[in-house]
């Protein structure tokens, strides 16, 4: 979300700022950013379906980060013992929460998109880009406010092949050691996964 600073050529940039073309840093070089793709939503629907930010506190991860305070989507993905795990498996309550309320009256995720499915730094955090999937005739970056940019651009575009590390969407899936990380006791993990179902 806004103020998330990715780490690029020239330093670190906040998500918001970033422009086609400019460099960010993968665990495999540099890389060109293809688009960035914002979705604004209001708060008040967020909240009725569940998917209000997860914000995750400087250190949750212990040395892996992040150095700042991160806000994002319930299912955007971090690397973390090298599984691929959505925020909202990872609500402790305390270090990793999901937000009750929000300042204004509307959320604005943002979504980095390079060539194929890859990890940038996200506030000294690996976190993974835009994954771009189709269910039918639908393109998942239909849900930006500015599509018509991206189609003006490149057209429809094509979707990508998923990194190749295992992906966890729920509590109940975290190895031992991600859950130890996390400080995610049994009662944590039944909270968030009935948040999750609301």
């Amino acid at each position: 979300m806004q103020g998330v600073l990715i780490r690029s050529s020239e330093g670190h940039i906040p998500v918001e700022r970033l422009r086609i073309g400019d460099l960010v840093a993968t665990p495999d070089g540099l890389r060109r950013v293809h688009f960035v793709g914002e979705s604004s939503y209001r708060a008040i629907d967020l909240r009725i379906t569940g998917e209000m930010p997860i914000r995750i506190e400087a250190g949750a991860f212990g040395e892996l980060g992040p150095v700042e305070p991160i806000q994002c989507s319930p299912n955007h993905a971090f690397l973390i013992d090298g599984c691929l795990v959505e925020a909202k498996a990872l609500i402790n309550g305390t270090t990793i929460r999901q937000l009750a309320s929000w300042d204004e009256p509307t959320v604005t995720y943002y979504s980095i998109e390079l060539e194929e499915h890859g990890l940038v730094w996200a506030n000294g955090l690996l976190t993974e880009t835009y994954f771009a999937c189709r269910s039918g005739e639908n393109d998942s970056r239909e849900a930006w406010d500015n599509h018509a940019e991206y189609l003006a651009l490149y057209g429809k575009g094509g979707h990508m092949r998923m990194l190749v590390q295992p992906r966890i969407p729920l509590a109940r899936n975290l190895p031992n050691r991600i859950r130890q990380l996390v400080g995610l006791s049994q009662a944590d993990m039944c909270s968030a996964e009935a948040l999750a179902l609301v």
